[in-house]
């Protein structure tokens, strides 16, 4: 394994400490070693960085949250495509703190504290709606708590923008279960509104119970539906379901 700040990346950033990995890219500490500052430096895995449709959703991420500027967003600086094998990267600003997700681990928080992360998760998500952005996967673990009660949002990696292209195949269905609007979960659209209030509110109901709706995190589905009617609300929500709902 190579030595922490023996990476540098585009000739300019250091890659550090990993503090984060999952299916899809990993998250490292890391020193911009022109501006003398520390960064957030996101990698693509070497798995996915083959295939240029996974390479356009991450390069869209990039595009979607470094055309924000919002307190509450997690500010991008600068992308980069290296020749193999160095897989594409993000570089975002270093948030020294954890994610609502981490805070919840040592139980729930209190009602002041819930409402002011919910009051800031949602000027961060207004913003990107007057972009013209929807997030899509709006969960504890991607927002962060920076020094100072400061909410950042991150991950944009699942955003869709007002009128692009899908990037996802048919019949493909990307984010986290527990988190999804209902209509999503059976391959309907639901409107952008609609779903990041799913999303938001479920993310708010976790700060004040600690507790997770989905084991699972951020990933596509493509299988069955059932008929089965819906438990929680009969006769207003959609009748077929995957089988996980």
């Amino acid at each position: 394994m190579a030595a922490p700040g023996s990476v540098v990346l585009d000739r300019r950033y250091a890659l550090e400490e990993k503090i984060g990995a999952g299916g899809y890219s990993e998250v490292w500490r890391g020193t911009d070693v022109v501006l003398a500052r520390q960064v957030a430096i996101k990698l693509l895995h070497l798995g996915y960085a083959q295939y240029a449709e996974e390479v356009a959703r991450f390069r869209a991420e990039a595009q979607h949250a470094g055309a924000l500027t919002h307190e509450n967003v997690a500010r991008v600086y600068d992308y980069g495509e290296p020749d193999p094998p160095r897989p594409p990267f993000l570089v975002m600003e270093f948030i020294d703190g954890p994610s609502l997700a981490g805070a919840l681990a040592d139980g729930p928080l209190d009602p002041a504290r819930t409402m002011d992360i919910v009051a800031q998760t949602a000027s961060g998500l207004h913003a990107a709606h007057l972009a013209g952005l929807v997030h899509r996967d709006v969960k504890p673990g991607n927002l962060l708590l920076a020094p100072g009660g400061i909410v950042k949002i991150t991950d944009f990696g699942i955003a869709h923008a007002a009128g692009s292209a899908p990037m996802t195949g048919t019949g493909q269905l990307i984010g986290t279960p527990g988190y999804l609007a209902p209509e999503r979960a059976v391959g309907a659209q639901a409107t952008a509104a609609r779903a990041t209030c799913i999303h938001w509110a479920s993310s708010r109901t976790n700060a004040w119970q600690a507790r997770r709706r989905s084991r699972g995190s951020t990933w596509r589905w493509r299988g069955r539906t059932t008929n089965a009617p819906c438990r929680r609300c009969p006769g207003t929500c959609p009748r077929r379901w995957p089988r996980w709902y």
